[in-house]
């Protein structure tokens, strides 16, 4: 992609900022804001993801996008249909010493434009803008190799791969969450180069 002429070259600052309470570590997932904290720090609309880590090491992420995130943190405190995996996946991590982090996308103060429109917090007061950053945040983790907690929809190519090998095991073998993972990952490094 490097050669093809006419295409610009277009980057997104991805900056993740750890929301912290008067500097230290706070579980969100678990406690109420507390009374103490200005509302801006929690509230409003915001592109969020939920880092899961193993000491230092990340295992997982949780990306996602709400209009009034304090009134979306409190569906990841109380049982949720919606969030049960994401809910169990933070127990888990929980269980095993590890902890779970919230961080807010950080976009920076004029570091980003599309068409000479600058993109900033501000900016995600607009659904589409939410909605743009949360994909590409996405697709940014599973390039990376990161493992997303989120349901996603596969690659279409990775799909084809996939029904391939169910229509016909015989030629194939099975379809195992191995294979599926290397389709993805190699899917990936095509996209990238």
């Amino acid at each position: 992609m490097e050669n093809v002429p006419n295409i610009p070259g277009i980057e997104i600052p991805f900056n993740w900022a750890q929301v912290l309470e008067r500097g230290t570590y706070f579980p969100w997932h678990r406690k109420k804001v507390p009374k103490n904290l200005p509302k801006y720090n929690i509230a409003g609309p915001r592109v969020y993801r939920w880092v899961l880590r193993r000491g230092e090491e990340i295992s997982s992420v949780y990306i996602g996008q709400s209009e009034k995130f304090e009134k979306r943190l409190r569906d990841y405190r109380r049982p949720n249909p919606y969030d049960c995996d994401v809910q169990a996946a933070m127990r888990e991590c929980e269980a095993g010493g590890g902890r779970v982090e919230l961080q807010f996308l950080d976009l920076g103060t004029g570091s980003f434009r599309i068409n000479g429109k600058l993109i900033s917090h501000t900016s995600l007061s607009n659904h589409d803008v939410r909605m743009m950053m949360e994909s590409t945040a996405i697709v940014t983790a599973r390039v990376e190799g990161v493992k997303l907690l989120n349901h996603v929809r596969d690659n279409a190519l990775v799909k084809v791969m996939v029904d391939l090998f169910k229509q016909y095991p015989e030629t194939f073998g099975p379809m195992t969450a191995q294979k599926k993972a290397l389709f993805e990952a190699r899917v990936a490094h095509m996209i990238e180069n």
